[in-house]
């Protein structure tokens, strides 16, 4: 009777867990996680949390499917056969740039997050614009500031603002030379603290772009004033082969 109790214990005792991220490796916050049985009923469920980490809990053995879904990446599904616990370490989500660069947002365009807004852009406001600091503009995301001419960024009350591209930090610079059309969504991620790598960062501008495989592109932007000899011009040439750029 005691052995059978002890197996019956560790048996309602298996756990899953993990960390959802995107293919950068950055987490993926409030990411639906949830276990169904081979005849499709939902055993549980939980959301990812700021780490992108997971668990669930006090499951049976048997046969079972995971699926994990955030908007913006392609479902993931992953088999299991559950006799024991298992940490599936980190799961990575591919951009669903099809899908998303075919919705046409008619209502809020801003998704709010645990830790972040996203903001998809619509149709007329990528058509408005030219690069990456014209679109950041259109979009009016509250507190940002962006201006223009410099091609540089700020929050309302100063502080540090990192800019990075799917993921990856990067310098003012490279965020204006991105074509508006090319992004996918934006993520505006305030306080983020030391996770980050600055405990002084007061904000993070993350523009998700979508994978190119192969191609180039030249860009150049002309912003002379009357009032000034010397202009803020400025040229980029961009070439891509697979993860390569």
């Amino acid at each position: 009777m005691l052995l059978v109790s002890v197996l019956s214990t560790q048996a309602q005792n298996i756990y899953i867990k993990g960390r959802i991220t995107e293919a950068s490796q950055q987490p993926v916050a409030a990411a639906n996680v949830s276990l169904w049985t081979t005849d499709s009923t939902l055993v549980t469920g939980v959301t990812s949390d700021g780490e992108g980490r997971f668990t669930l809990s006090k499951l049976k053995q048997g046969d079972h499917c995971l699926s994990v879904s955030f908007i913006g990446f392609q479902n993931e599904n992953i088999l299991l056969k559950l006799n024991k616990s298992v940490n599936l370490g980190d799961i990575p989500l591919q951009e669903d740039a099809v899908s998303l660069g075919e919705v046409t947002v008619s209502a809020s365009n801003v998704l709010q997050r645990v830790d972040r807004q996203i903001i998809l852009p619509s149709e007329s406001q990528v058509k408005r614009s030219f690069g990456a600091y014209d679109l950041l503009n259109t979009l009016g995301i509250a507190r940002l500031q962006v201006d223009r001419l410099s091609n540089s960024m700020g929050v309302s009350g100063g502080g540090a603002v990192q800019t990075r591209i799917n993921g990856i930090k990067v310098a003012d610079k490279e965020i204006a030379a991105v074509r508006a059309k090319d992004v996918l969504r934006v993520e505006f991620i305030e306080d983020p603290g030391r996770q980050y790598g600055d405990e002084e960062l007061v904000a993070v501008v993350n523009i998700i772009l979508r994978q190119r495989e192969t191609g180039g592109m030249v860009n150049f932007q002309l912003s002379d004033s009357p009032h000034r000899v010397w202009g803020e011009n400025f040229l980029a040439a961009k070439f891509n082969y697979k993860n390569s750029e």
